[in-house]
């Protein structure tokens, strides 16, 4: 404000021109945030009868103040010239106390560069902790409602850091307020952790969060504090009940949640409508059979739900627990889960065996793995899974590759190949994409085809179409077998011919042989296999790079070369 010349204010006026010209260093050692030479310089500027109140101080110092106070760089805000501004006290003993906290009140609406902002551990509330545990100073909201109030209006910061103020309840949920009132706000996360927020500041948040109009905030952690189960439940309830939330994920592990807290978060999640919360950390709570059960119910039975994975590893579920969750399994809903993890538990051979009954009964499921590794599945259980996996009515290349997947994780040939069989011809065979899945799992294990070393699997489907070119091709299933030849070093022949493998296919397939320096296939016949200049260019690549010592023949004659 280069041309205010007067600020009047209840009596008093000040000289701006004056004001310009003070020094507004403040020692370390002065308590008062504006002490000592530099308030006597302001007070000099000042006219009127009786001591001018602080609101008229602090608005001098944002109108006309130069250099800083305190670190905060005044003149500098007002001219818009800070993009980040680092105010921690723990690292640069500043301390701005509540009248820091105003004066920043007057600064931040008007800036349109600053996006990030550092006020930890300021004592913006009063109020601090001594070396001994104990609360010094008095509580006052003002300087952190202040800030609220600015938040409520900028449009251009993304991040504000505000831990170990003591904000207290009423100061955080000024601020949930603020930011989630503000449409035009950019901030994207809020963290509360271990901030002493008790039920009077949840209830705040959760109506803030409950109503929020802001498109930017998407993260917020509120772990630490003394929500406890009805609090938690508050909290899921207003992101899952408002369809403009953003928040995507909530963490909750380890908040000591028991089963009044599960049956109120449950509720929230089967009758979401928010669209963005794809992720929940429920773990290291007290949940038990029931609260699993009914959490997976409770999302698996909302068609709504964005969840798309959920990690119940390790959390001590058993036999009622397993019944509940392959139920939900079983009849879902959702469209969203592609990812369940359920090891470390006490499943058994029964369990794994209905949880993948469940998954691949279900035409709707959209589980995409299941990791059951060190899970001591026996030979009952691997009998279970496979079962399931064979009748599955889910997608096909999605069964294969959780079969190929527990067949890997026990040593076991899915395709009949024994031990000490040398050659197999499965030419002719009507193989598709997922039996080249199944495939992959056998030829990727010496355990299982060390001995191997011829593999016919001509005149099959694995590309997905036809010997005339009909049906949907399809690269999944040759890019699996490639996988294969990319790690096998037994096998010496492969006969791939009237696969329709493509351009892509033929590619991947000499890209997988000429880059396994252990690969002893000494031939490939590709005579007549319709390759053309994209084919012919991958092909050239590979054998330009290649690093094996087997192949020595190719045919590529009656190609489009």
């Amino acid at each position: 404000l280069p041309s205010l010349a007067r600020l009047r204010w209840e009596g008093f006026t000040v000289n701006v021109a004056a004001v310009r010209e003070v020094d507004l260093r403040t020692p370390r050692q002065e308590r008062e945030f504006l002490g000592g030479r530099a308030k006597a310089a302001l007070l000099s500027c000042i006219e009127g009868e009786g001591e001018p109140p602080l609101e008229l101080l602090l608005a001098a110092v944002a109108c006309a103040g130069s250099g800083e106070v305190r670190g905060i760089p005044v003149q500098m805000m007002r001219d818009d010239s800070v993009s980040e501004l680092d105010l921690q006290d723990v690292i640069q003993d500043r301390n701005i106390g509540v009248e820091g906290g105003m004066l920043l009140a007057y600064l931040v609406p008007v800036m349109g560069a600053l996006t990030s902002i550092d006020l930890s551990d300021n004592q913006l509330c009063g109020v601090r902790i001594d070396h001994r545990g104990r609360v010094r100073g008095t509580y006052t909201a003002e300087g952190i409602i202040a800030i609220a109030d600015a938040l409520r209006v900028n449009g251009a910061l993304t991040s504000i850091k505000l831990r170990g103020n003591k904000l207290g309840d009423e100061g955080w949920g000024a601020i949930f307020a603020a930011i989630c009132g503000n449409k035009d706000s950019k901030i994207m996360s809020m963290n509360a952790f271990w901030e002493n927020i008790g039920p009077a500041g949840v209830k705040l948040i959760a109506e803030a969060l409950r109503t929020s109009v802001t498109g930017a905030l998407t993260s917020v952690d509120l772990r630490g504090n003394k929500l406890g189960d009805e609090g938690w439940g508050a909290i899921f309830a207003a992101i899952c009940g408002n369809k403009d939330s953003k928040i995507m994920s909530m963490d909750v592990s380890g908040e000591d949640i028991g089963p009044a807290g599960v049956k109120l978060i449950a509720k929230a999640l089967r009758t979401s409508v928010t669209g963005a919360l794809t992720s929940v950390d429920l773990g290291g709570n007290e949940l038990g059979d029931e609260g699993w059960g009914a959490i997976f119910a409770a999302i698996c039975g909302n068609k709504d739900s964005k969840i798309m994975s959920m990690d119940a590893s390790s959390e001590n579920i058993g036999p009622a627990g397993v019944k509940l969750i392959a139920e939900a399994l079983r009849t879902s809903v959702t469209g969203a889960l592609t990812s369940v993890n359920l090891g470390g538990n006490e499943l058994g051979d029964k369990g794994w065996g209905a949880i993948f009954a469940a998954i691949c009964g279900n035409k709707d499921s959209k589980i995409m793995s299941m990791d059951v590794s060190g899970e001591d599945i026996g030979p009952d259980g691997v009998k279970l899974i496979a079962e399931a996996l064979r009748t599955s009515v889910t997608g096909g290349l999605t069964s294969a590759k959780m079969l190929a997947e527990v067949a890997k994780q026990k040593g076991i040939s899915l395709c009949g190949i024994q031990r000490d069989q040398t050659t197999a011809d499965f030419s002719n065979q009507n193989l598709k994409p997922p039996d080249a899945i199944l495939l992959e799992s056998d030829l990727s294990q010496a355990v299982v085809t060390g001995a191997l070393t011829s593999l016919d699997l001509s005149s099959n489907q694995l590309c997905g179409l036809e010997h005339f070119g009909s049906g949907t091709y399809t690269a999944e299933g040759i890019t699996a077998i490639a996988n294969a030849l990319r790690v096998n070093g037994a096998l010496m022949s492969v006969n791939l011919r009237d696969i329709q493998l493509g351009d892509k296919g033929w590619g991947a397939i000499f890209a997988a042989i000429c880059g396994n320096k252990d690969s002893k296939i000494t031939s490939l016949n590709t005579y007549y296999e319709n390759i053309g200049p994209a084919g012919v260019k991958l092909i050239t690549e590979a054998l330009r790079t290649s690093v094996t010592g087997g192949l020595t023949v190719t045919d590529l004659l009656g190609n489009k070369l």
